[in-house]
């Protein structure tokens, strides 16, 4: 081992205990100052596993004491915060994700089985998804993303864990050591599902307590029936951030599928809603249905015809497609009532006078039929559009989409272009069965948004193309951009047909490898 000068203390459990127990922790500020560049530099290091278990171990009190007291920089407060508050407050993530590497390196080590034995091995990988899940949710409760490279160090432990044989699957209806070790693992995977950034930071955080508790009612295996319970997704631990629904021929030819059985955990979560009165009024019910319950739906609806484009870019010419029709043919009359998520019509019967709507469902009717298949104009090609049936289900903001027995990731970004003259666009959140087909639930992030080009300090001034949403909220607008690396309280500059608008980075609702959704407020004023 060699000694790094980042290090304030040698590298040996009697230095590093020393240096601990001398922090002042009556002083927050200058602890953190101190402790967050050692953990930095440790996890930096070359040490050998057992010292680095041990200093990791003695950090643990610390870290938790310290978190409790920067609850009060960003809990209650408005955002964005200002660039010195919100530096204080990722501090809490932060601390959590240098401990998350630490115990993460030491099960990666390749003297791991020989150094512990199989006790302390569990507690080391149960350790290491402890801290992800913590950091994860301080990230949420601060509306910024983790870095790009989270969950792959996430699904990678889970997957030298399994090999290891720390994480095998438990029979139903009984807790296992393997349950402690994957406890957080479900944790994390679950709340990033849920899209915490959409929520507030109380329900946040009771959401997190409801998974920990609970987590055991989650199982995980590799075949997606058990116990004559179908499971409602699974992931390739190989492929990192990457959840499915489960079709309703789920695939099981491929080796090293993991599939989630929920029934249990979601069965927790409706009689805790239903325990504090009118559930049907509970923000909580979104949580649930992005964590695979059943849409509520009226029965043998006929469905909406509209055409499906999925991912950024193709989500991205299907509102450019429309804008410029409507720019071309200034006789068309759009729809009204743009700014109310469910104006279309379940169904092509229906007359349009009680939803704002003039659709007959004919022009989606007409491309799947192979009519329209000529129309090369507005620079996008019909292969990148998918006929798709539509139903509207009993939860505001929700459809039931019907795309043809293709599929989706848990994450896509989704338009529905309805007759060529309203997108709504969305995000692929689970899947049922439908009228005898597999269906995807599509959360809708709103209707008829505007295409714009945004440059950021992150991007060095490249210009991306992005959706503006306009909102009903305290925010002027929400954008959806492609991922890009942007925190709150970034400027960017929006231009819009020649218009440049200088914004700034509210909130990050949501984010993954597909797109990032963020809300927007004005730019501060000059001094």
């Amino acid at each position: 081992m060699q000694h790094n000068p980042a290090l304030p203390f040698k590298l040996d459990l009697e230095s590093a205990s020393i240096w601990l127990d001398g922090l002042y922790m009556a002083n927050t500020r200058e602890c953190c100052r101190v402790l967050y560049p050692m953990l930095k530099a440790l996890n930096a290091s070359t040490v050998e596993p057992r010292l680095r278990f041990a200093i990791l171990e003695k950090c643990r009190t610390t870290v938790s004491r310290l978190d409790k007291e920067l609850l009060p920089y960003f809990l209650n407060k408005a955002f964005p915060l200002d660039a010195k508050t919100r530096k204080i407050a990722s501090l809490s993530s932060r601390f959590f994700g240098e401990l998350a590497t630490g115990y993460r390196q030491i099960a990666e080590a390749e003297s791991f089985a020989e150094d512990f034995d199989l006790p302390d091995q569990m507690r080391v990988v149960a350790s290491a998804f402890e801290y992800f899940a913590n950091s994860l949710l301080r990230s949420a409760q601060i509306f910024e993303a983790q870095a790009p490279m989270f969950w792959s160090f996430v699904f990678g432990l889970f997957r030298r864990a399994e090999e290891q044989g720390l994480c095998h699957s438990a029979q139903p209806d009984q807790a296992s050591d393997a349950d402690f070790v994957a406890q957080y693992f479900k944790v994390a995977v679950l709340f990033w599902m849920a899209a915490p950034g959409r929520l507030s930071q109380q329900d946040m955080q009771w959401l997190f307590d409801f998974l920990t508790a609970r987590a055991e009612l989650v199982r995980i295996e590799a075949t997606p029936v058990s116990g004559g319970t179908r499971a409602v997704f699974y992931f390739d631990p190989a492929v990192g951030g990457s959840i499915m629904p489960v079709p309703a021929r789920a695939s099981v030819d491929k080796p090293g599928l993991r599939f989630l059985f929920m029934e249990r955990l979601l069965n927790e979560f409706r009689a805790e809603i239903r325990a504090h009165g009118k559930p049907e009024e509970s923000p909580l019910n979104v949580v649930l249905a992005r964590l695979g319950d059943r849409l509520p739906h009226q029965p043998e609806m006929t469905a909406r015809r509209a055409l499906a484009s999925v991912g950024m870019e193709a989500s991205t010419q299907a509102v450019g497609r429309v804008a410029l029709r409507a720019a071309s043919d200034s006789s068309r009359v759009l729809w009204s009532n743009l700014d109310l998520l469910e104006l279309a019509p379940p169904n092509s019967d229906l007359g349009s006078e009680g939803f704002g709507s003039k659709s007959t469902g004919t022009f989606a009717a007409a491309l799947a039929s192979g009519s329209g298949a000529t129309v090369e104009s507005f620079a996008i090609g019909f292969s990148d559009m998918r006929a798709a049936k539509v139903y509207r289900s009993d939860l505001p903001g929700f459809y039931i989409v019907d795309l043809g027995g293709r599929f989706f990731r848990t994450g896509d970004l989704l338009s529905l272009n309805t007759d060529d003259e309203i997108v709504q666009v969305g995000i692929v959140r689970a899947g049922q069965i439908y009228n005898g087909q597999f269906c995807y639930n599509v959360e809708l992030f709103g209707n008829h948004p505007r295409v714009v080009r945004f440059s950021s300090d992150s991007s060095a001034n490249r210009l991306h193309k992005g959706l503006m949403f306009e909102t009903d909220s305290d925010w002027p607008a929400t954008l959806v951009v492609p991922r890009v690396k942007l925190r709150c309280g970034d400027n960017i500059l929006v231009e819009e047909q020649g218009v440049k608008k200088t914004l700034r980075v509210a909130k990050l609702m949501e984010a993954n490898s597909n797109f990032c959704h963020i809300a927007l407020t004005a730019a501060e004023a000059s001094a």
